[in-house]
């Protein structure tokens, strides 16, 4: 889940990308984002749409404050943001909500430092972003039975760590497959979670003998 905020100068409102992985919503249930925006409304309330395993919506809010709000799962289910601005406590539940601050408005100065910042050398910002990537990078193909497109559909559905995907049910990656087309559905994922977790815990010589039983990933 994550937020993406474009600032709209002649409307003095920012538009707002909410986003939720399917790994948060396995059983594929209507999600709708509630908040002080919309008054904490269902029925004003957008419903995100799935698009290539995430589910998104986008929303224009007027700039200048600080709103609270919420994701809300098939009516009945609340769940938060991983990535908010912050988190404050709810005062209807032993809980937070996620916060959303749309009070930093753009300046022409702004803009002028992020220009500058782009003209920095190629090579010392690709040297940057290497780091980076080497930092977080996730080889899902070390999985038996997963290749680098099924590789993607997995990062896609929100399983960005092997700890992660450790914990994920079987009919969980059946139905990330069936998703993603006739083609896939032939893939048995039994033991993707079972190898991820000994990924997680960096135990090769036990993942390399479950390797050597399997065919595929059976």
């Amino acid at each position: 889940m994550a937020l993406n905020k474009s600032y709209i100068k002649s409307k003095s409102a920012f538009k707002v990308k909410f986003s939720v992985a399917s790994a948060h919503n396995p059983k594929s249930k209507e999600i709708r984002v509630l908040g002080d925006f919309n008054q904490w409304n269902f029925d004003q309330a957008p419903v995100l749409s799935k698009t290539k395993g995430i589910y998104q919506t986008s929303l224009e809010i007027p700039a200048g404050q600080k709103y609270e709000f919420r994701y809300v799962l098939n009516g009945t289910d609340w769940i938060n943001d991983d990535q908010p601005d912050a988190y404050t406590p709810s005062p209807f539940a032993h809980s937070d909500n996620s916060v959303l601050d749309l009070t930093q408005i753009p300046t022409e100065k702004s803009k002028t430092k992020s220009v500058i910042a782009k003209k920095k050398p190629a090579k010392a910002k690709a040297a940057k972003a290497t780091k980076a990537t080497k930092a977080t990078k996730v080889d899902f193909k070390k999985i038996e039975g997963v290749g680098p497109k099924i590789a993607e559909l997995i990062l896609a559905a929100g399983y960005n760590s092997y700890e992660l995907l450790s914990k994920a049910k079987k009919k969980d990656l059946l139905s990330l497959l069936a998703d993603a087309g006739n083609r896939y559905k032939m893939h048995d994922p039994s033991s993707w979670a079972k190898q991820a977790k000994l990924l997680a815990s960096n135990n090769l010589e036990k993942l390399k003998e479950l390797q050597a039983q399997l065919k595929g990933g059976k």
